[in-house]
């Protein structure tokens, strides 16, 4: 930064042909993740025409879909450690900047791998943490929740994430068959089987934290022991859903075919695991499962029990 701190100098000599091929790499990698969105309060009033609107409109929640970042945001989305509630653990002028402006410049310009790739990844994944486990909690809830942070907070973790994992070679359409991302996808499922439990027997009584983002920090670091405990815990949930997917239930919320749908999913993602070889995650790792855990679910065919899952409202 210069001593103004109004601009980043940066001194490097590339080709155009670098320059391109640079741009279509960073883009690539950011748009390295599945499908996600996040349901968020609108920050903003849409203006129309110029007419400032007097009539008192109630804010309405909208989808956000992650968005591909410019090398100087990289930083700021690195820097930010998070509690757990969604709040910065400290504030941006105390926040101690492990990650320099320029150097989201040169992950974009510099194409070899460096031991830069590593530690910023760890240090990403350490002070967003608690970000994922606020994100899963208020999202895996039946669109029970709306985010209510400003975007510019999360729509840039998870295509850096993608970044990370792509420059490391892991391309989406093979870490989508892992088992980090499996057993992101897993606890994503319990959340919102849990939850559409609770509003159809405990009449909308939601618990603070549901069981799969209660296994997420285990799952980071044992994940056999995070799946051994999660087995017992999601068993009662799972006997109610056989029965429940039967009622032929279509109020808003409580749909019984969901049921089906939670079932369907968390069994084909059971029989995909396998858990010979591993005992502890790495970041690269704990990347993946923290993508298939804010991720959407698949898009399928519909099935006899199964309709098709309508979005947008």
């Amino acid at each position: 930064m210069d001593k103004a701190r109004s601009k980043v100098v940066f001194y490097r000599n590339y080709t155009t042909e670098r320059l391109i091929s640079a741009a279509n790499e960073w883009k690539a990698g950011c748009e390295n993740i599945p499908p996600m969105a996040f349901r968020a309060w609108v920050e903003k009033p849409l203006k129309t025409d110029g007419v400032k609107k007097t009539n008192n409109e109630k804010p309405k929640p909208e989808v956000i879909e992650p968005k591909i970042p410019k090398p100087l945001q990289v930083a700021e989305v690195v820097n930010r450690i998070w509690k757990m509630n969604g709040e910065l653990a400290a504030k941006k002028e105390k926040t101690p900047k492990k990650m320099k402006y320029y150097q989201g410049l040169e992950l974009m310009l510099d194409g070899q791998i460096t031991t830069m790739d590593s530690y910023l990844l760890r240090t990403l994944i350490d002070n967003s943490q608690g970000l994922i486990l606020f994100l899963g909690d208020t999202l895996n809830r039946c669109n029970k929740n709306v985010l209510s942070i400003p975007r510019a907070h999360y729509v840039y973790l998870l295509p850096i994430l993608g970044l990370f994992l792509y420059r490391q070679n892991y391309k989406k359409e093979n870490y989508m068959e892992s088992l980090p991302y499996l057993l992101g996808q897993m606890l994503k499922v319990s959340d919102e089987l849990h939850a559409l439990y609770c509003q159809v027997v405990r009449k909308d009584d939601i618990p603070p934290q549901l069981v799969g983002n209660s296994l997420l920090v285990s799952a980071l670091e044992t994940p056999v022991q995070a799946l051994a405990q999660l087995a017992p815990r999601l068993n009662p949930y799972i006997s109610w859903a056989k029965q429940y997917r039967t009622k032929k239930i279509e109020e808003l919320g409580r749909e019984s075919w969901r049921a089906g749908w939670y079932l369907r999913l968390y069994e084909e993602n059971a029989t995909k695991i396998g858990l010979e070889k591993i005992v502890r995650f790495n970041d690269l790792e704990k990347a993946q499962l923290f993508v298939g855990y804010l991720a959407a679910f698949p898009k399928k065919e519909n099935a006899d029990d199964t309709p098709t899952v309508k979005t947008g409202k």
